[in-house]
């Protein structure tokens, strides 16, 4: 009887240990969004952005001065549509998809393609987008 109660007390022990461990253990890794910097850009320099790139709902701008962004268009079949953004630093945010955007500032025009619009990203990124540079606002030091 005795070795029957030290062996159903192991047994026990080891399935309380079994359940314990598996409650602790970390949740699968999972990715993060899948950016897509596979953009075309062309057009005069003082308007375009230096960094495209989507998550295939929201389109990322990265431009020299933040303070100064041009006008963004979406260039679509019916011609071209306004596109309102927001600002989330160092990016500019269009909270929509368009395979096709111009950005004019008074008589300067660039454009901005996506190199595989409506399919799969071609040079896809995991995780967290990080700026290709970074600018400085405010007054410079001396």
């Amino acid at each position: 009887m005795k070795h029957f109660t030290s062996t159903l007390l192991s047994a026990l022990l080891l399935v309380a240990g079994c359940m314990l461990q598996s409650a602790c253990a970390e949740p699968p890794a999972t990715t993060g969004p899948v950016y897509d910097f596979d953009w075309h850009l062309g057009g005069a320099a003082d308007v375009q952005p230096y960094q495209v790139f989507d998550d295939g709902q929201k389109l990322y701008l990265q431009f020299d001065d933040p303070k100064h962004v041009p006008v963004i268009f979406a260039d679509t079949a019916g011609g071209l549509v306004l596109l309102r953004w927001r600002p989330d630093p160092p990016y500019i945010v269009v909270d929509r998809m368009e395979p096709a955007l111009v950005f004019r500032t008074g008589s300067s025009e660039a454009r901005a393609v996506r190199a595989s619009p409506g399919e799969p990203p071609r040079s896809a990124h995991f995780g967290i987008a990080a700026p290709a540079r970074t600018t400085r606002t405010g007054t410079p030091a001396p």
